[in-house]
């Protein structure tokens, strides 16, 4: 863990324990907890103050053994609801599961359809969440693990989410660059954006001329100020110069 302290960044804690590579950390909603997997397909929830470790799903019973509730397949993604009670972890096996923060018990595993779990995000409700499976869609489920609705308007894999927790907006993009922003409620395209390919003639020669008129059009305007002014007040104010102190 890193803390940001004016124009530096200082190690804070080292957070051990984990046996293969992490893959995915996380903040809770009050940023008192951070939660960690990876490889080794467990999750630990450490604390943000002094580094210790507070628990590791899943849970075990009375007598230290764990339940059978693990991963099968590295995980992937985490995400925790708005409210903090819920934490959900995808796998690279198509697998997700819905724990209890507080008690690291399972409480659902929902069922999307496709391939590795690349991506779980929870709605500003905390009622579905999102759910990014390695191809072109989002599905979105609820907390029983009932498939809402899916988005696919994409013309290629989804790689990435980020949602507006206050105006419960979603955008994704795509591997191509494509941008969609949707109504996470009503499962609805807002707006969508194409991606330029930077690489193309067409493109470079569009925006060569943008900028081109952009520049003969401030230079435009500068020399029809700098006239107005000499015809109104006789002269142009006088050009200032840098401060060099």
């Amino acid at each position: 863990l890193w803390r940001k302290q004016e124009n530096r960044v200082a190690l804070l804690h080292t957070l051990s324990g984990h046996t293969g590579r992490v893959a995915q950390a996380v903040f809770s909603p009050d940023g008192r907890t951070v939660a960690t997997a990876g490889e080794d397909k467990l999750i630990r929830l450490w604390n943000v103050a002094d580094g210790s470790l507070q628990q590791t799903y899943p849970a075990r019973n009375e007598n230290n053994l764990s339940l059978d509730d693990a991963h099968c397949e590295p995980i992937t993604s985490l995400a925790f609801s708005p409210d903090g009670q819920y934490l959900i972890s995808g796998d690279a096996g198509n697998k997700v599961k819905l724990w209890d923060s507080q008690t690291g018990f399972l409480q659902e595993e929902p069922k999307p359809d496709g391939d590795t779990i690349t991506q779980v995000t929870f709605s500003s409700d905390g009622k579905t969440f999102a759910v990014l499976a390695n191809d072109r869609q989002i599905q979105v489920l609820n907390l029983v693990g009932d498939i809402e609705y899916k988005l696919s308007r994409h013309s290629s894999r989804v790689n990435a989410l980020s949602i507006d927790l206050k105006a419960n907006i979603l955008v994704s993009a795509s591997e191509v660059g494509e941008l969609m922003v949707w109504d996470l409620a009503e499962g609805t395209l807002i707006e969508s954006f194409e991606a330029l390919d930077l690489g193309s003639a067409e493109t470079n020669a569009e925006i060569n001329s943008a900028t081109t008129n952009g520049a003969t059009e401030a230079a435009t305007d500068s020399a029809f100020d700098s006239e107005a002014a000499n015809t109104a007040g006789g002269e142009a104010a006088p050009e200032t110069s840098l401060d060099k102190r």
